[in-house]
């Protein structure tokens, strides 16, 4: 947390406290049969990387197991859609008008190269203190 926040530390737990409490009581599950209709679709990706991350997110059910806990928690009125697809954009964003959570490819690549280059300066590091 930034300096300049740290010392409103209280003040910025108890505005996001009221704002996930605002959120159960809008949008929490009032029965536990009540679940929001939520579907996933998974386009094939164009690059390598992209193609082995998404076998692994699909193999460990990451989303399915994200839309359970989700599910646990709320029931929203209307109908949500995952898109897993090629945007252009390294991006994720939400498509009001279409009530679709977008994922891109793109997004994936480079979440990948951002843990290779941090696997990499940490063995570099390591190897650096061996010396």
């Amino acid at each position: 947390m930034p300096k300049e926040r740290a010392s409103q530390c209280n003040m910025e737990y108890e505005k996001a406290r009221k704002s996930a409490l605002w959120l159960l009581d809008h949008y929490g599950k009032k029965r536990p049969e009540d679940n929001t209709d939520i579907s996933i679709t998974y386009t094939l990706p164009e690059t390598e990387i992209a193609r082995q991350v998404q076998v692994s997110i699909k193999k460990s059910r990451l989303i399915e197991n994200i839309i359970a806990r989700f599910n646990d928690r709320f029931a929203l009125e209307n109908k949500i859609a995952i898109q897993i697809k090629k945007c252009q954009k390294r991006q994720a964003l939400w498509d009001a008008n279409k009530r679709e959570l977008v994922l891109c490819h793109e997004l994936f690549d480079y979440f990948y190269s951002l843990a290779r280059i941090s696997e990499s300066h940490n063995l570099n590091q390591s190897i650096r203190s061996l010396d």
